[in-house]
Order: structure tokens, then C-alpha cells, then sequence
């Protein structure tokens, strides 16, 4: 399947890396990398995620790397994964 980014998820991205940065540049990038590498396997197991708790649906999905929470939308019908968000694990999709 082919792997989108939304803007949000892209934006999402960015300010993650921004705040690590702020400690290590080299540390930022890095884990910055993890989360496009997990996203990617996404796109390669689209079931591999598990459905996200306070949706239950089925084409909406969730891979954790670390303390974070990679949400994407499976659109089978057009071959397609995209990750929607990336945000810190406590906190719930809006």
C-alpha cells in the first residue's frame, strides 16, 4: 500500500523534532526517523495496528513507538495508508 502524510501528521512531525532539538539535534532526527520507519510499516501490515480506543473503528488504526501514538486511515479501495496524526500517548485523538 502506498504511505500519505496529512498536513497535520506532517506538522506533527516537525514540532516533535523541534522540541527534541532543543537538547540534541542528532537525537531529534533520530527519533524523528523511528516514527517515519514505524509509519511505514503501516503502510506494509495496514492490520498491524491496533484500533484506536476511543474510536473503535476499523479503518482507523494506531502504532506506538515510544511514547507516541502514529494514527493512520486504511482506504483499502484505493491502496492506500495515511497517517493522520503523531501525538504523545496520554493524550486522546481529536
Amino acid at each position: 500500500m502506498k504511505l500519505l502524510w496529512s498536513s497535520r501528521a506532517l506538522n506533527d512531525l516537525i514540532q516533535i523534532g523541534s522540541f527534541i532539538a532543543v537538547g540534541s539535534p542528532e537525537n531529534a532526527r533520530q527519533h524523528v526517523q523511528h516514527l517515519v520507519n514505524r509509519a511505514k510499516q503501516a503502510a506494509k501490515f495496514p492490520q498491524s495496528g491496533r484500533l484506536i480506543p476511543e474510536y473503535q473503528e476499523k479503518n482507523l488504526r494506531e502504532l506506538i513507538e515510544g511514547n507516541y501514538r502514529i494514527v493512520y486511515e486504511i482506504n483499502s479501495s484505493q491502496m492506500v495508508v495515511k497517517v493522520i496524526a503523531v501525538f504523545e500517548g496520554h493524550r486522546l485523538l481529536k
